[in-house]
């Protein structure tokens, strides 16, 4: 009788044991679940301020190009801010923010890659400008399909791919994305 007690004591124990193992197991999923969603909250916040720093960066080309008619930027730090206190000018024009000019923001890299100089430099610029340009940007750390690199050139169509590749050309544009998505949806 005692030994009968003892092991439907030990059976329960056992149980208890195991379940209280199954409950935490369940607990690590759900917080695992909750950290992955998190993340890919983060990564979609970040990806619309890289695509709107894709579009800041595009107009502000647009208007170093019709301000200082030296071409495109040759680089992106041209459009940084110049030192204090000195004026704008085609060798520090002050339209973008010193991270983006330096090429990073919220997560993202951002890669200029100049085409062809115009030839000779405008008068005060130390460099001269380039007849296309390519502007990559990346996430610096790939969170499955929820990161988003964009491209945009000089036609001003910034395409976009959730692969973690370097965008081109020839991805689809931001619009033509969002509906293959919608359309994956169930």
């Amino acid at each position: 009788m005692r030994r009968a007690l003892y092991i439907a004591a030990a059976v329960f124990l056992a149980m208890t044991l195991i379940g209280i193992e199954l409950e935490k197991a369940r607990v690590r999923r759900q917080e695992e679940a909750r950290l992955e969603m998190e993340k890919a909250k983060l990564a979609g916040e970040r990806a619309q301020v890289a695509l709107s720093s894709t579009e800041l960066i595009y107009a502000a080309i647009q208007e170093y190009s019709a301000k200082y008619r030296n071409g495109f930027p040759s680089q992106l730090k041209v459009m940084g801010r110049p030192e204090w206190g000195k004026p704008t000018n085609c060798n520090a024009a002050g339209l973008i923010q010193l991270d983006l000019a330096n090429g990073a923001q919220e997560g993202y890299m951002f890669q200029y890659v100049p085409g062809a100089p115009v030839g000779k430099p405008a008068s005060g610029c130390a460099s001269s400008g380039v007849r296309s340009f390519a502007l990559l940007i990346r996430p610096a750390t790939y969170v499955g399909r929820v990161s988003y690199s964009f491209f945009v050139d000089e036609t001003g169509i910034i395409r976009v791919t959730p692969e973690n590749r370097a965008p081109n050309a020839s991805d689809p544009t931001v619009a033509e994305q969002i509906r293959k998505e919608l359309d994956r949806r169930p």
